[in-house]
């Protein structure tokens, strides 16, 4: 049968990095996204690059805007809960 784990963390980890795609650069440095991924980002003709640190994220712009919004209030309501991680001997951010 199939083996089950009962951890949250694993539910959360496979239905997130279930759908993650490996793209692969072109000659030019270039990556073309998936139909499915585009769609997925209701992403038509612009994107918007977030930055997130080490990381970024792509966007619809519009999308994000209503986002950033919602992220702001959040961020402030948790804001005592909210601690920047310490970087690490010679890591740069």
């Amino acid at each position: 049968g199939v083996q089950t784990c009962a951890l949250p963390i694993y539910y959360f980890a496979t239905s997130v990095l279930s759908e993650s795609l490996n793209l692969q650069f072109d000659t030019e440095g270039r990556v073309s996204f998936t139909e499915k991924l585009l769609d997925h980002a209701k992403i038509k003709n612009n994107i918007l690059f977030v930055g997130l640190g080490k990381t970024f994220q792509i966007w619809e712009p519009k999308i994000f805007e209503k986002f950033k919004v919602v992220a702001r209030k959040k961020a402030y309501q948790n804001r005592s809960n909210l601690k920047w991680e310490n970087k690490q001997k010679g890591e740069i951010i």
